[in-house]
């Protein structure tokens, strides 16, 4: 957040609790685009891997935690597409 120049205190905002962590990786499965879409854990995994293999290896280990997301029912409720590849 220094380099980026963000108003924001410096402070560890890592994830600490099973709670936190389940909403942060929830959070990686919707888009925050417009029209808005939900990311599949294949697509968001392939996405990842370009900011490192370790990237890919926490998001790994959240899904052995807390398993991979069934999109299809947001999808129908919400009407929103499913990305499954990033191309």
């Amino acid at each position: 957040m220094i380099d980026q120049s963000l108003p924001i205190p410096v402070a560890d905002y890592t994830a600490q609790t099973n709670e936190e962590r389940l909403v942060m990786y929830a959070d990686k499965f919707h888009s925050k685009g417009n029209p808005p879409y939900f990311c599949s854990y294949e697509w968001f995994h392939e996405s990842v891997q370009k900011f490192g293999k370790d990237k890919a290896a926490k998001l790994d280990a959240l899904a052995a935690l807390f398993g991979k997301p069934d999109l299809a029912p947001l999808s129908q409720r919400f009407g929103h597409e499913i990305k499954t590849t990033n191309a």
